[in-house]
C-alpha cells in the first residue's frame, strides 16, 4: 500500500508546485520523510511519508 500513498502525495506536491519536474517532486518527498527515533534510513528507506512537510 505504499505505492498508492506515494503516488497520491506526488500528485499533491505537483499540484501545489506546477513548475516542478519529476526529480524535484521526488526530492521534495524524500526531504520531507520522517525517520523513526533510534532507526536509520537503511531500514526505512527515505522514511515515513510526511506530505505536510513536502508541501
Amino acid at each position: 500500500m505504499a505505492a498508492p500513498n506515494v503516488a497520491g502525495a506526488a500528485a499533491l506536491v505537483k499540484s501545489a508546485n506546477p513548475n516542478y519536474n519529476a526529480n524535484q517532486v521526488e526530492s521534495a518527498l524524500k526531504r520531507a520523510a520522517d525517520v523513526p527515533n533510534d532507526y536509520d534510513k537503511a531500514f526505512y528507506g527515505s522514511g515515513y511519508l510526511n506530505i505536510l512537510d513536502a508541501l
